[in-house]
């Protein structure tokens, strides 16, 4: 064992998107508890002190680690621009000290008592937004819409660029892009918050005032055979030590650019989609909708190895973030519903767990223990035999 990871405090663990954990793990896992919760669950738990916070189309859950009691839930208010049944959507608790931070389809921010669920405040940036808040010193960064504009019930869901909050939810700064975001989720490497939006930029913009640093206009330097559609970067980025990994015009093309410069390192397509991007410290991993698993290097794109995994019954991955602990890496599936753990030298399968429901929610690992929730209503720890 070379890493002990005691806090996951925020969508893949930090700001740069930290997808992989130096542990040498133990296969097979044992289920340690599981615990039913209110709504699906499609978002990535978070971890601090011995306790599990996970949010679901209805509530935020503070669950206990060893056990999985449920400690206590906060319920948002109800979306005031979406009529829906849903009160808060897909995004990961994030985690500052004894505060918790969400969002909601109706524009609102959350900031609430990790100890008792209680609400500290609320901040009302005006525009539904389907992003986990993003913490980065004593700031928040939260994609939304220009907070100036109030929409009216029912209109379009878009964002067009990114808003900056201190912990005590003032707004510092909004950075409008030139079109709707279409990065699920942004990183942030020496101080650069970087992005991508359907115009096909990738941007990157100084944490402290907001002013854009660089921009890459993807169209110009990303050529995808047989493809005749608008070129954008999207999905969720990683990070690769000072590059920033993501796929661009369609899933089935991964892009490296330089954090720094934006500029265009290394391009790598094949004729299958490509979902749940990870990587360690030297390599990429990705499957495909037909349950293959493949790896790439990080420097420069290179295929190293690709797993058909025909034999497996493997389809249609829906978490849109894998996690590698030691030589393993974990993606979630739809068909059949499981969560899967393969070997990073070939990629083909070791270990897999089966809900009754698709694992939307991509798995974390802290303290020991892999934790996930899933399509089914339940969350589920894991730990090693």
């Amino acid at each position: 064992m070379v890493e002990t990871v005691r806090q996951w405090l925020m969508r893949d663990r930090s700001p740069r998107r930290q997808s992989f954990v130096d542990y040498s793990l133990t296969l097979p896992l044992q289920l340690a508890w599981e615990t039913a919760v209110s709504g699906s669950v499609v978002s990535q738990a978070t971890f601090a002190d011995g306790v599990v916070y996970v949010n679901t189309y209805s509530r935020l859950y503070a669950l206990d680690a060893q056990s999985g009691r449920v400690l206590w839930d906060f319920k948002p208010l109800q979306s005031r621009l979406y009529d829906e049944k849903y009160s808060t959507n897909n995004s990961t608790p994030a985690i500052w000290q004894n505060r918790i931070y969400i969002t909601d389809f109706g524009g609102l921010v959350y900031c609430v008592n990790r100890q008792d669920g209680s609400a500290i405040w609320e901040h009302d940036s005006w525009h539904a937004s389907n992003e986990s808040i993003c913490i980065y010193g004593d700031r928040l960064f939260l994609k939304t819409a220009d907070p100036g504009v109030k929409p009216q019930l029912g209109d379009p869901f878009t964002t067009f660029g990114y808003l900056c909050l201190t912990l005590d939810g003032e707004q510092l700064w909004f950075v409008q892009s030139q079109d709707r975001i279409t990065t699920e989720q942004p990183v942030i490497v020496d101080d650069t918050l970087i992005f991508g939006d359907a115009a096909g930029f990738l941007y990157g913009v100084n944490v402290e005032n907001g002013n854009i640093i660089w921009q890459t206009n993807t169209t110009e330097v990303v050529q995808i055979t047989g493809y005749d559609q608008p070129i954008f970067p999207f999905g969720l980025p990683v990070t690769f030590q000072r590059s920033v990994i993501l796929q661009v015009g369609v899933s089935r093309v991964v892009c490296g650019f330089d954090a720094k410069t934006g500029n265009y390192l290394w391009q790598y397509e094949t004729a299958r989609r490509k979902r749940a991007l990870a990587c360690d410290e030297s390599h990429i991993y990705y499957v495909t909708p037909d349950g293959g698993c493949g790896c790439i290097r990080g420097d420069d794109g290179h295929p190293c190895w690709f797993a058909d995994n025909a034999g497996y019954h493997l389809a249609e991955s829906l978490a849109p973030s894998g996690l590698v602990i030691g030589s393993y890496y974990f993606a979630g599936f739809n068909t059949p519903q499981k969560l899967v753990a393969f070997n990073t030298d070939n990629g083909h399968p070791v270990w897999n767990f089966s809900g009754n429901g698709g694992f939307a929610a991509g798995p974390i690992f802290a303290d020991g223990r892999l934790i996930v929730g899933c399509d089914d209503q339940h969350v589920y720890c894991f730990i090693e035999e």
